[in-house]
């Protein structure tokens, strides 16, 4: 953990953000040569030897024990039987689904002697898990998109930087993998070779984002220091013996130890330390801190025992390459996967548990949500057209009509419907704040003071910022702008007519933000008050106190606010004005009817 600290903690941004780049790429690369030949997975096409093995754990070239031979297998043709060993001449050939048909070289041991033989596999009627390999494209997808997010927007600190390490690898990490269903070559290999290293990084990668989390100080309490001065060392220790094992394992050889006896201290020395750290951290934690604490605590809490129950599976698993007896075991994992991913993904959009200075643009949500439906009707068609042909029937047009015509009427509903449930659960929030914000702009034209509507002003930026603080400008007589209302520390009482901020907003005639305006006035936002072209006033907001950045929607309902405020400023001083007028020269008629009497 000291060595994985030096290296990720000690990289530069620009490093940090190119291994993120390879990382990723090595996972887009997975992902699209496991597209490439999805046909060949999808397909009710597997191969089998009609046998049940596993490994003997022993010094070697790796050599598999037959548990129990089915009828009809070849093997039981060339008279093998239940004891025998044999060795595949590919030995990747014990792991991966074959072809039915394919031809498979091998050599069988039996009562001391090796026979060299070459037998053809019979057609599996299981059927390939066409659902675990859907969930895990789902899986890879969810990983991918929340490590890059992670990663590129929060790309200083151990913490986030092993955070998105882990959801990359997550993508990848899996116990019963999709890899083997690629046939024989290299694509194969080389995934077959980086399956114990990927498993081993992610079990790294999240306690190491788990203890530092925020502020990478990995002893801050007394539960975390005797986790470093002994849970992590056994956790370190054990996944170096596991990746030695699943290296040799993948380079065809074996070892006294098997990979599933190796494979499960891990996985409970994982998930304890998991849980731990995060009731630590929850039950040490204080207000929004601990908030967020709760709702990594949800994620990762429901992911920590996925590795238990992959290492069940491992352990139920008699035949290597094939179904286990347990079949349902292997949804498991990685459906606490993608749970977890799922809830992750919620909390960091939703409640900032990690702060991304971003949040999912509107029209990329709705975008992606009828993009999700599309997708749907066109799965539903595939099915149709598949359930047809496994029926041996022709697809009659009807059907085709029928699901365009169920398309055409139900597509609008239901995104209507999910563009819906999508505002509840990513937009509330904001859409009350606005919709409270514009409230008050409407009803400010109905306020007759002045220092009213500054107040109302100030308590609606309070709501709608998060407690940002301000300074609001008017232009006095003599061209520059007094500062008339003001919470914003450091906001001078007047700013010169030329100043750098002041002529950008005239020229732009838009919010800007301060910086872009190489001014040396406070705050984060300018937003102008304009009349007929001319800039009559405008506010300065600063940043919000949690550090989250302005959205552009949200920019642009702040212009719309301080525009229309201003007005509304500029129509009561001209009533003020008017009043004033009015009341002077009622004293002016009073003065000349004295006059007018005492002549």
């Amino acid at each position: 953990m000291t060595m994985h600290r030096f290296s990720l903690s000690g990289m530069s941004v620009g490093a940090w953000k190119t291994l993120l780049c390879c990382v990723a790429l090595f996972v887009v690369s997975v992902l699209g040569t496991e597209l490439w030949h999805a046909p060949r997975f999808l397909a009710d096409s597997r191969g089998t030897l009609g046998i049940q093995f596993h490994e003997l754990p022993a010094w070697g070239r790796s050599r598999f024990v037959i548990d129990r031979i089915e009828p009809g297998s070849p093997l039981q043709a060339v008279g093998a039987e239940v004891g025998d060993l044999w060795m595949p001449d590919r030995h990747y050939d014990a792991y991966r689904w074959l072809e039915a048909g394919e031809s498979v070289g091998l050599t069988l041991f039996q009562s001391g002697l090796a026979r060299h033989l070459t037998v053809q596999t019979v057609p599996d009627r299981t059927g390939p898990i066409v659902g675990l390999i859907i969930e895990h494209w789902v899986i890879v997808i969810f990983g991918l998109f929340l490590g890059l997010l992670i990663g590129f927007r929060q790309p200083r600190g151990l913490a986030f930087r092993a955070c998105a390490l882990a959801m990359l690898f997550s993508a990848l990490a899996r116990v019963i993998p999709p890899y083997v269903a690629l046939p024989a070559g290299s694509a194969f290999m080389y995934q077959h070779v980086l399956w114990g290293p990927i498993l081993v990084a992610t079990a790294v990668a999240i306690p190491a984002f788990l203890l530092n989390f925020p502020n990478d100080q990995t002893r801050n309490t007394s539960m975390k220091r005797g986790l470093m001065r002994c849970g992590v060392p056994v956790l370190v220790t054990g996944s170096l013996a596991f990746l030695a094992v699943s290296t040799a394992r993948a380079l065809g050889y074996s070892t006294p130890l098997p990979i599933r006896g190796v494979f499960t201290p891990v996985a409970i020395s994982f998930t304890l330390i998991s849980i731990l750290v995060l009731w630590s951290n929850w039950r040490k934690s204080e207000g929004d801190l601990r908030q967020r604490h709760f709702w990594i605590g949800l994620a990762f809490g429901l992911w920590a025992p996925a590795p238990v129950a992959a290492s069940l599976v491992l352990l139920g698993t008699r035949e290597v390459a094939g179904m286990p007896a347990l079949q349902w075991l292997i949804y498991v994992p990685r459906t606490i996967l993608l749970l977890s991913l799922l809830l992750f993904a919620y909390a960091v959009l939703r409640h900032r548990v990690v702060s991304l200075s971003f949040v999912v643009n509107r029209a990329a949500v709705y975008g992606a949500a009828s993009l999700g439906m599309l997708v749907t009707f066109g799965l539903l068609e595939w099915f149709t057209h598949s359930l047809f042909a496994a029926w041996g029937h022709e697809q009659s047009p009807f059907v085709d009509a029928g699901l365009a015509l169920a398309i055409i009427l139900g597509f609008h509903r239901l995104r209507h419907s999910g563009e819906k449930w999508v505002e509840r659960l990513f937009f509330h929030a904001w859409h009350v704040k606005e919709q409270a914000l514009r409230r008050f702009v409407k009803e400010s034209q109905y306020i007759t003071r002045p220092q009213a509507l500054f107040t109302g002003f100030r308590t609606a930026l309070d709501d709608f910022t998060d407690g940002a603080r301000y300074a609001f400008y008017r232009r006095s007589a003599d061209g520059d702008y007094a500062r008339v209302a003001a919470t914003l520390p450091d906001a001078p009482e007047q700013v010169d007519a030329d100043e750098p901020l002041a002529v950008a907003l005239r020229a732009r005639q838009a919010p800007i933000h301060c910086s872009d305006a190489s001014t040396a006035l406070p705050g984060d936002l300018a937003l102008p008050s304009l009349h007929h072209g001319q800039l009559h006033g405008f506010v300065i907001v600063g940043s919000r106190p949690n550090g989250d950045a302005y959205r552009p929607d949200e920019i642009e309902v702040l212009g719309y606010a301080a525009h229309e405020v201003g007005l509304n400023l500029r129509t009561l001083r001209l009533e003020q004005l008017e009043r004033e007028n009015s009341e002077m020269r009622a004293r002016e008629e009073v003065m000349i009817r004295a006059l007018q009497k005492g002549n």
